[in-house]
């Protein structure tokens, strides 16, 4: 008699569909599976209870509870709305395209344009800035990227910056004599940044003249012109040595501390 009473309720029990189920103190399925409720926004569950959370398997981006994309967002409903649960690593841009974000009491929002008093396209880019040393030791230029030989000529263009367009727009260049340029036969050392080439490789800093101090003492900035227009136009950026009484190679140190800043600007 009693085992048919402990069926009957175990039958009552999970013979049933949906029902609420209110839980108090502590719950411990350390050792289970848990499998949340999972929905679309393209067909949200029609009578959600208040504080109900679900996992959407279409939102527009991860974190985000809207549709119209393949991305996962764990969204509670509020009683009129799906509200983003933390932790979901997604955000919604403030302003209007092109537009910088920045802090706005905690949200993301667009910096302001300053030159959209017209009809010309607007896009605001933040200024980045590329640094790095060539040095020379034993007949070897050392380089961010690579090592190169000294060259057995009166110039050479050691290649710092690559896979630039003519889409970039510079705001400064820097060199500086980090570590003196020395020699026994060469009287005169000359330091330029530009693109690679003969006529081109100090377009973005002229030629400076080397061999007078050490410990970025002596150094020449400028603020230069575009070289090129042109998204399809692609260069490189090269630090070029000149000398005068010898080769490349009859240099003994020397070292050459460049700065490169600006920002491409792509629509």
């Amino acid at each position: 008699m009693r085992l048919i009473v402990v069926l009957s309720i175990a039958g009552a029990c999970f013979g049933q569909g949906k029902q609420n189920v209110v839980q108090t103190g502590i719950v411990d399925a350390h050792g289970a599976n848990w499998i949340p409720p999972h929905a679309t926004f393209a067909s949200p569950p029609s009578s959600a209870a208040t504080g109900s959370v679900y996992i959407f398997t279409d939102a527009s981006a991860v974190g985000t509870c809207s549709g119209g994309g393949s991305a996962l967002a764990v969204c509670r409903w509020s009683g009129s709305a799906w509200q983003a649960l933390g932790g979901g690593g997604g955000g919604t841009a403030g302003g209007s395209t092109g537009q910088m974000q920045v802090n706005s009491s905690g949200s993301f929002a667009g910096q302001a344009f300053g030159f959209d008093g017209g009809g010309s396209r607007v896009s605001q880019r933040g200024t980045e800035c590329a640094n790095g040393t060539v040095s020379l030791s034993g007949g070897i230029w050392t380089y961010p990227g690579g090592t190169v030989a000294a060259a057995a000529a009166a110039s050479q263009e050691i290649t710092i910056i690559t896979g630039l367009t003519g889409d970039m727009r510079y705001t400064r260049t820097l060199l500086a004599e980090s570590t003196q340029f020395a020699s026994s036969s060469v009287t005169a050392t000359k330091v330029s940044l530009g693109r690679a080439g003969s006529s081109t490789d100090d377009e973005l800093l002229p030629q400076t003249s080397f061999m007078v101090s050490s410990g970025n003492a002596w150094f020449a900035e400028d603020r230069p012109q575009t070289p090129i227009l042109g998204a399809s136009n692609t260069y490189s950026l090269v630090l070029a040595i000149r000398t005068t009484g010898g080769n490349v190679s009859a240099l003994t140190a020397g070292a050459a501390y460049y700065e490169v800043c600006g920002y491409a600007l792509h629509f």
